[in-house]
């Protein structure tokens, strides 16, 4: 039997709810092939909980299984179908048509759209013994076991997860070890953000190393029964990655899928989105990319992504807020011509300092914002207003802040500003000078 589809979605997260709901509402019709061993829960939810309250996580994950859940059940009823990737037993390609055999079943699309394809767990190695838990359904017993006789805990992974559960781990008193692989701790995001980030976690007692130059020792502590190792990173095989790619001539950077900036993939029928491109799993994030994937698959693929312009905020402690370009990207777009304004604010009054670090152009448009700390949220959004708008930097200090920690905050940025401009017309006056002298001689 055959089924006729406009768009088939590869994978069941975040961006695939996103595309399927984006999709359906446009009128296609869409069917999605999933991992049954998916976990859909947002790996964010383990900021959000208090080491010391994980006697509520059974409550709070049962409250997000629900809103998922109905969430697929609501997309269902409006004409979504959803098939298990156990049940598949081929991907194949023709001319015109993505094919997927399902049994007696064959379902067809002229596009896809994936967004992953394995489910994510996090690995626990501890006595030697290694037990493949789920932390968003088992936090209750890693709670428990690490208020045993546990000396130390190494948790592997350079992704946010990682530095997510470092921070949460620490109010228990022991010993967190973090092997980076990077030479920065979010090679992401900008390097004064970075280093600033690890020196606050090594003040709270975080050990962060390379996690090449430390595999020795990590394999010793491994037979350390004082010792627990965490591992944050895709417990998966490679093969499958592999296989999916020689099915539908997919390419990939790791286990990350190369696509360009339409997001289409090697496979000009197949786009991709998500946290199959590498880098954040955030739902604006999600959102934006399912909805370029989306419609440069049904229709024409003429959108394309414009990272610069997307905010986000991370929830590490203090948090990270972040829009447009690192300095690193900055000059290599730009080159030399734009300038940099960085602050170290710390007031008497307040028990907390922030960073905050500005790249504006030479025609005084901002060209990225980087802030790590707390109640920088209104600064932000102003900032985002600015940029989004293509607004001068002085629209900044024309503005009617509510916080006054916020306004302290533009005042600086507005001496730092002056104080630049002030250097520039100095030394455009001197060109002069030394031209009118010049002309008289």
């Amino acid at each position: 039997m055959k089924i006729n589809y406009d768009l088939i979605i590869i994978g069941l997260n975040e961006s695939a709810i996103s595309a399927a709901e984006y999709a359906l509402n446009l009128g296609a019709r869409v069917a999605i092939i999933y991992n049954s061993n998916f976990s859909f829960l947002s790996k964010n939810i383990i900021l959000d909980l208090n080491i010391d309250r994980l006697r509520l996580i059974d409550n709070i994950l049962s409250q997000e299984v629900k809103k998922i859940n109905c969430k697929i059940e609501n997309l269902k009823l409006a004409g979504l179908d959803i098939f298990s990737k156990e049940s598949v037993s081929s991907f194949s390609q023709t001319n015109r048509k993505i094919k997927v055999s399902m049994g007696k079943y064959t379902f067809s699309s002229p596009v896809a759209i994936i967004t992953d394809i394995l489910s994510q767990n996090l690995e626990f190695t501890y006595s030697l013994k290694t037990n493949k838990v789920n932390i968003y359904e088992n936090f209750s017993d890693l709670k428990n076991i690490l208020n045993s006789a546990i000396a130390s805990v190494t948790i592997k992974g350079s992704n946010l997860e990682a530095i997510y559960l470092a921070q949460q781990l620490t109010s228990l008193n022991k010993s967190i070890i973090l092997p980076i692989k990077n030479k920065q701790l979010l090679p992401t995001e900008d390097k004064d953000i970075s280093w600033k980030l690890q020196l606050i976690l090594e003040a709270k007692g975080i050990k962060i190393c390379n996690a090449n130059a430390d595999k020795l020792e990590t394999n010793q502590n491994i037979s350390n029964e004082n010792n627990f190792i965490i591992n944050t990173e895709k417990n998966i095989s490679y093969d499958d990655y592999q296989d999916l790619g020689n099915d539908l001539g997919l390419k990939w950077q790791g286990y990350n899928i190369l696509a360009n900036e339409r997001l289409q993939t090697h496979n000009s029928k197949i786009y991709a989105c998500g946290e199959i491109l590498g880098g954040y799993t955030l739902d604006n994030l999600n959102q934006y990319e399912a909805k370029i994937a989306v419609d440069n698959s049904l229709f024409f693929p003429l959108k394309k992504v414009d990272y610069e312009n997307i905010s986000y905020s991370l929830n590490t402690n203090p948090r990270i807020h972040r829009i447009g370009y690192t300095e690193k990207q900055a000059l290599q777009l730009y080159h030399n011509n734009f300038y940099i304004i960085k602050l170290d604010v710390n007031f008497n009054y307040h028990h907390y300092s922030s960073f905050i670090k500005l790249i504006i152009s030479n025609d005084n448009l901002i060209l990225g914002f980087h802030g790590l700390g707390k109640n920088l949220e209104e600064l932000f959004i102003v900032i985002k207003n600015i940029k989004q708008n293509r607004y001068s930097i002085n629209y900044l200090f024309k503005e009617n802040f509510n916080n006054i920690y916020t306004y302290k905050i533009a005042n600086q940025i507005k001496e730092k500003f002056l104080e630049k401009e002030k250097k520039q017309n100095n030394i455009i006056m001197g060109i002069r000078e030394t031209f009118l002298l010049y002309k008289r001689s």
